[in-house]
């Protein structure tokens, strides 16, 4: 598919691992899409935590809010490519990759 294609190519492409934005703007359960092509390409997640967008457009609305918007970018996560992947894989991937965004979020809300 394209983006496999595109991977290959040594392209980026972004994926929203929650699928869409929660009621209170917290960080909200990451769906599995996006972690299951990237493992299976063998290709770094690179975390990105973004802290200040919920205030400026709140979901169910597209009033959007003056206000300032705080980007912290991680250092890639390196899994190894795999062309089956176990539930435990998949699972401990998720987690140390969300754990990641976690902590970088704290980070940009305390600062």
């Amino acid at each position: 598919d394209k983006i496999s294609e595109g991977l290959q190519n040594k392209e980026s492409f972004v994926i929203y691992p929650e699928g869409t934005r929660t009621l209170d703007g917290s960080i909200g359960i990451f769906k599995g899409g996006g972690f299951i092509l990237a493992l299976k390409m063998g290709v770094p997640i690179l975390p990105v935590a973004i802290a200040g967008s919920f205030e400026l457009l709140k979901k169910g609305t597209w009033l959007i809010n003056p206000g300032k918007v705080k980007v912290k970018i991680g250092k890639p996560i390196y899994f190894p490519k795999k062309e089956q992947i176990s539930a435990s894989f998949y699972n401990d991937a998720i987690k140390q990759v969300r754990a990641v965004i976690v902590d970088m979020y704290s980070e940009l809300k305390n600062n």
